[in-house]
């Protein structure tokens, strides 16, 4: 067992929070707050135990009492009760094959820099994508769109799930990069592929920007998962689009829509 698993254990077993915990999954509660002060009290970094990546960082004492968890605080996550609810899962899996192009491109004399690809990270996917033509082709769109930049900051706002509006407080957020136009704004969460493509992924990544965004726009707000792998003859765009619903200030992410996926492979 990992020390992640045992720090799990400890903490919802083995603490001052145990009995609550226990009470509240014998009350068939639907969730249980967890909080910064909680970590503490096993001498465990919320940042090293609260999942915000994969189905894969899910500890398995969470898997057992059929637990999902939602960042919602400032060293804090809420415990949703997902099984007993049949909720759609906040760690969704993308290991499916979707529909694939191929097709021949070279990169624009601009860029011909980017032609060593080991000097290629997500920045330079984000970049390639929209400059390739793929974000157009990819939302069949022929709208001009700009491209914006990488937001790093926290967020207030309201989680609503299971009919209950749980708060959300500094709760720490990054977004690769978006693509705006005069009616829409797709917020991007790239990937960096060193060989496979990942198998799941957390709607966290796309959630808690969504209702950044929500705040300040009446724009309609969506999301793009875009995993990229570079090598020395072929450019991979493995692209996802979501929609995660919202109002003004709150998100509903269990309510998500995966509306489209496709792989663009370019031949360079």
């Amino acid at each position: 067992m990992s020390k992640r698993e045992k720090q799990w254990e400890q903490l919802l077993l083995d603490s001052p929070l145990a009995s609550r915990f226990i009470e509240s999954m014998d009350s068939g509660l639907p969730t249980f707050q967890i909080e910064s002060k909680h970590f503490k009290t096993i001498k465990a970094s919320p940042r090293n135990l609260i999942p915000t990546y994969s189905a894969d960082e899910v500890p398995r004492i969470l898997k057992e009492y059929g637990l999902e968890l939602f960042r919602n605080l400032s060293g804090g996550c809420i415990l949703i009760k997902t099984k007993q609810f049949s909720l759609p899962t906040l760690f969704p899996s993308i290991n499916h094959a979707p529909s694939t192009t191929r097709f021949d491109a070279e990169l624009p004399e601009t860029l011909q820099v980017l032609s060593n690809h080991e000097l290629h990270n997500e920045e330079t996917g984000i970049l390639l994508f929209k400059e390739l033509g793929l974000l157009n082709r990819f939302l069949e769109s022929s709208q001009t769109f700009s491209i914006g930049c990488r937001i790093r900051t926290t967020v207030d706002g309201k989680l609503i799930v299971l009919n209950q509006t749980i708060p959300v407080k500094k709760c720490q957020l990054e977004a690769d990069s978006f693509f705006e136009t005069s009616d829409s704004i797709h917020l991007v969460e790239a990937k960096l592929v060193q060989n496979d493509f990942r198998t799941s992924f957390s709607l966290h990544q796309l959630a808690l920007p969504t209702l950044l965004l929500s705040k300040y726009t009446n724009k309609a707000i969506f999301s793009i998962l875009l995993e990229y792998l570079a090598t020395e003859a072929r450019l991979f765009f493995k692209v996802l689009l979501y929609s995660i619903p919202y109002n003004k200030g709150a998100i509903i992410p269990h309510r998500y829509s995966l509306l489209k996926e496709h792989l663009f492979i370019a031949n360079i």
